[in-house]
């Protein structure tokens, strides 16, 4: 009964949004490693990208890669951003906004992640500190490293990893970009959620950033640091995400679930480089505000994370919603006291860290 009402709380927060004011900005972002990988991506896939595929949003321009934030647009109302860290994509939403005059409605995060965080420095003074050494190399280096290290076959281990840290008290890890990143940024930014309108979306187009009780602290922190709206949602993976010339119509979803499967999936994935051929149904964290606090709620059986305009449930959900208790994502027994000293990227070749 409980998960029935939640999931009719849901469905007529969504509903309300099929009234929302002017559609607003879609404001696509990527970190300029991720760029760097869909350009390669799209030389080698120019047919499946010129189709109509997404991710020609994130494709790093030609001419550019040595200077950010690089911004262009990429279709009526719709503007791309690549960029540095959590301080240059913030102000430069606030600027896009401003010279727009037109409040944003969606803003797509594109980048690598883990439980509560993801894969870039917080501000310039962290992305000149040797623990973003690594992302540096990563940011810098030719588009065939980037693109050659998101298709490393993800080991049980680093995958257990993940699910230890998503249920145990955040820590830091060298360069990632967690909640308390995003508070000390968005303290410097006056006003910023009166850029984005009543019913705004936030996507985090990353590997299980929304994962355990980290992940749900991560996605109410942002929503109620950036969303002032009544109907605003911040919408992150508890799986690993897919997003690469195969994968057209959005985010799509991998995990572990058996070895067989496993190791299917870990052999065919480096020779034949395609997401679709691996992808599972995800499940989604959706975070949104409720009587004057943000709640959270796991929508099952998702093909892929919509990322258009939040107008109605078919765009902002790819299968009929159904919420399932926080219980049922799989995240193993903590095994381990202490946390892994360091952990590999999801889709890099780079183990970052623990800071503290």
């Amino acid at each position: 009964m409980k998960i029935f009402l939640a999931l009719s709380a849901l469905l007529a927060f969504v509903s309300v949004q099929s009234f929302a004011q002017n559609p607003g900005l879609i404001i696509n972002s990527a970190e300029v490693g991720v760029g760097k990988f869909h350009r390669k991506d799209s030389q080698i896939h120019p047919k499946e990208y010129a189709a109509g595929n997404v991710w020609v949003s994130s494709i790093m321009p030609v001419d550019a890669g040595k200077t950010s934030p690089v911004v262009f647009s990429t279709g009526q109302n719709e503007v791309s951003i690549q960029f540095t860290s959590l301080e240059q994509l913030l102000n430069t939403v606030v600027k896009i906004a401003q010279k727009n005059k037109t409040k944003i409605a969606v803003l797509n995060i594109t980048g690598h992640g883990m439980p509560g965080g993801m894969w870039f420095p917080t501000d310039e003074k962290q992305r000149q500190a040797p623990e973003c050494a690594d992302w540096n190399q990563a940011a810098t280096a030719e588009d065939q490293v980037n693109y050659d290290q998101y298709y490393d076959p993800t080991s049980k281990a680093e995958i257990m990893e993940m699910r230890q840290i998503s249920n145990m008290p955040a820590h830091h890890y060298g360069c990632v970009t967690g909640a308390a990143g995003w508070r000390s940024v968005v303290a410097t930014i006056p006003n910023l959620k009166s850029y984005f309108t009543d019913n705004a979306v936030i996507n985090f187009e990353s590997c299980i950033v929304g994962l355990g009780s980290v992940g749900a602290e991560f996605s109410e922190t942002v929503g109620s640091l950036v969303l002032g709206g009544s109907h605003a949602m911040v919408k992150t993976l508890t799986n690993f995400g897919l997003g690469d010339w195969s994968f057209g119509e959005g985010m799509g979803f991998w995990d572990y679930f058996t070895d067989e499967q496993l190791d299917h999936d870990n052999d065919v994935y480096p020779k034949n480089r395609s997401d679709r051929e691996i992808a599972k149904p995800g499940t989604l964290r959706v975070t949104y505000p409720q009587n004057g606090k943000w709640v959270t709620k796991l929508v099952a059986d998702q093909n892929y994370m919509m990322i258009g305009y939040p107008t109605s449930p078919d765009r902002i959900f790819s299968n009929k919603p159904r919420i399932v208790p926080e219980t049922s994502v799989s995240v193993g027994p903590l095994n381990k006291i202490i946390a892994p000293f360091s952990l590999r990227i999801p889709g890099t070749a780079i183990r970052v860290q623990r800071m503290n």
